[in-house]
């Protein structure tokens, strides 16, 4: 076969492509799976009870839709008994016998989290969320595939302090004391003439 200008910019385009495209878009899995450390024993037994039927749920909303890009999902959930080790041991065996379908991966606790974090490299990197709101795990550089679903701690304090400083300037009530009283006066019980006791 000789090489002409054409022919080795056809071979060349092709090599790139097939070089350049994701992982996850050259061979599509017959379903993705998104992995869970629930705990469904222990003291938190009762959360990880309720969180696992939204799971089931959210898995039959999803497929009944045609799933990811008509690709459909699956959800494993193991019992880490609110115990971080449980967490990463079940993180594990689910990489290691769903491979790259698992696309996705939830912990139970902050502790969880960081056990979890140096394992998200290379091959074994898969997005993960968790209910932890610890600010370490917010940052971006340090925890590239970790996501929070919430503020962090920092925020949430400044905004308070914020909050209290403008009402203190402005010589009313601080915001959130304003709704706590506001609350409290519609639950108190009135006295016969109608006024608050």
């Amino acid at each position: 076969m000789t090489m002409n200008r054409r022919s080795f910019l056809a071979t060349t385009a092709a090599a790139t492509a097939a070089i350049g495209t994701p992982m996850i878009l050259r061979a599509q899995p017959k379903e993705y799976v998104l992995g869970a450390s629930l705990p469904l024993t222990g003291p938190f037994a009762t959360a990880g009870q309720l969180v696992a039927p939204a799971f089931a749920m959210a898995t039959k909303l999803f497929n009944d839709e045609g799933g990811v890009a008509g690709v459909p999902i699956r959800f494993v959930t193991e019992d880490s008994g609110y115990v971080p080790q449980n967490a990463l041991n079940n993180y594990q065996r689910a990489l290691a016998s769903e491979g790259k379908n698992m696309i996705g991966y939830f912990a139970d606790s902050t502790g969880a989290m960081k056990l979890i974090a140096p394992e998200l490299k290379g091959e074994n990197a898969r997005i993960m969320g968790s209910t932890s709101f610890a600010s370490e795990l917010a940052n971006p550089e340090t925890h590239p595939y970790q996501y929070l679903s919430g503020p962090t701690p920092e925020p949430v304090r400044h905004s308070a302090a914020e909050h209290q400083e403008r009402g203190r300037a402005e010589g009313g009530l601080h915001l959130l004391q304003h709704r706590v009283r506001a609350r409290s006066d519609r639950t108190r019980p009135q006295d016969r003439r109608g006024a608050w006791p």
